[in-house]
């Protein structure tokens, strides 16, 4: 270690680029990866709230289908009726 820093004054140079571009490398890719995480996780998060909102719907939707089933079924005039015949 003490060769290298008591070397010439390109060697010092070059040690002080090849430091400066790992720390920039190393800040960058820490500044990447934590957006590219809070990125994910609000899309994730809005895929779930779509897929909520849809299921919420199929489920709504499929109520009042049978809803509407039983109300018919409830005003049909054969099964009001008490006299049903056998035929």
């Amino acid at each position: 270690m003490k060769r290298i820093l008591s070397g010439s004054l390109q060697w010092r140079i070059m040690l002080i680029f090849i430091g400066l571009t790992l720390a920039l490398t190393v800040v960058l890719g820490v500044i990447f990866s934590s957006n590219l995480y809070d990125s994910v996780r609000m899309s994730e998060e809005r895929e779930l709230n779509t897929l909520a909102k849809e299921t919420t719907n199929k489920i709504d939707r499929f109520l009042f289908e049978r809803s509407a089933d039983i109300r018919v079924l409830a005003a049909s005039n054969i099964l009001v009726t008490n006299q049903l015949s056998r035929e």
